[in-house]
């Protein structure tokens, strides 16, 4: 089951293993819970990277849907298409599930980070920029999916 789960959900793995190394008696311990600790890092910068992914899709998102600037409608798309699918290609079902759990935490992060680059050629950006996440985690992630413009320059 070890192998399977290291093969299907990395992250979930690691968790597995580091929680069964604290488990030993510390007769079988041999740096336990220094080795608990790697694997969990491990873990956690896989999860980390998808993360930051996730950011960069809403982000993206954001300045397409929100900045009206036409110019860039191409970049962004091909943005986001990169971005998910390096998404796609390191995420674990249990991955999913915490970032479910923190949708809005990455969010804020984005909405920033959209803020922060668009304030120059869309001066009243911060004003158009919804406070919670206007997008689902399945539109985020959906390949085929992208929002419509609602806002003209």
């Amino acid at each position: 089951m070890s192998a399977e789960l290291h093969d299907t959900d990395f992250f979930a793995w690691t968790r597995d293993q580091a929680a069964r190394l604290r488990q030993l008696s510390d007769e079988e311990r041999i740096d336990a819970e220094i080795l608990a600790e790697e694997i969990e890092a491990l873990g956690s910068s896989d999860f980390h990277a998808v993360e930051s992914y996730l950011e960069r899709i809403i982000e993206h998102l954001l300045r397409l849907q929100f900045s009206g600037l036409d110019l860039h409608v191409d970049h962004w798309r091909n943005e986001i298409d990169t971005f998910r699918v390096k998404f796609e290609d390191r995420v674990t079902p249990s991955m999913r599930t915490k970032l479910s759990e923190r949708i809005d935490r990455r969010y804020r992060v984005a909405c920033n980070r959209a803020r922060n680059a668009l304030k120059t050629s869309v001066p009243d950006i911060a004003t158009r920029l919804p406070e919670c996440c206007p997008y689902s985690l399945e539109q985020i992630l959906n390949a085929d999916w992208f929002p419509k413009s609602q806002a003209g320059p």
